[in-house]
């Protein structure tokens, strides 16, 4: 009788399972966060580190709270998730009531910079909320609301640059092996 040595890494399918998640959402996850995800193997072989449950789990919250990919990296490059209370965790008036935000990295695009600019700005002037919006706080409204729109329009753009990319490089692949065959 032979004795396998259960693995600590995961399959694509252990992890779908663990999340309750379709296997095509975390195929798309696991593909677009690769960066972020440790993975050993290549294809149908591949095996995820158990770490990266966790990692999936807050990519999956923030993609249901409406952040799109772009964010959601830009979350996991400035470390950010791992600073995210817990939504049932308590606190002591006073204590950590204060958020102050992540600078962003290095050589961002000129919409991100204005949307962390007017996320500052924001932050900053932070009133309790009003019944209707008047003044300044309308403006602000609607300069996040068209910025949010521009930040949706790059994803698209970005995503779509990235389809045309995948799709140029095979063709240098497929150029290359007629070569060599």
């Amino acid at each position: 009788m032979v004795i396998y040595k259960k693995s600590p890494y995961l399959s694509m399918a252990e992890l779908a399972r663990r999340l309750e998640l379709p296997e095509s959402t975390l195929r798309y996850y696991c593909a677009r966060f690769a960066a972020f995800l440790p993975c050993k193997g290549e294809g149908r072989k591949r095996r995820y580190a158990p770490e990266t449950e966790s990692t999936l789990v807050f990519i999956a919250g923030a993609m249901r709270r409406g952040k799109n990919a772009m964010v959601v990296e830009l979350m996991l490059q400035s470390g950010q998730y791992h600073a995210l209370p817990a939504p049932t965790e308590e606190r002591p008036p006073g204590q950590g009531s204060e958020q102050t935000l992540a600078p962003l990295p290095e050589a961002q695009p000129p919409a991100l910079e204005r949307i962390a600019a007017a996320l500052e700005l924001l932050a900053a002037n932070l009133v309790p909320r009003q019944p209707a919006r008047t003044g300044p706080e309308q403006t602000w409204s609607s300069e996040l609301e068209a910025l949010k729109k521009e930040l949706r329009d790059m994803e698209r753009l970005h995503q779509e640059d990235l389809a045309q990319l995948r799709k140029w490089l095979g063709k240098i692949g497929e150029a290359l092996g007629e070569k060599r065959g």
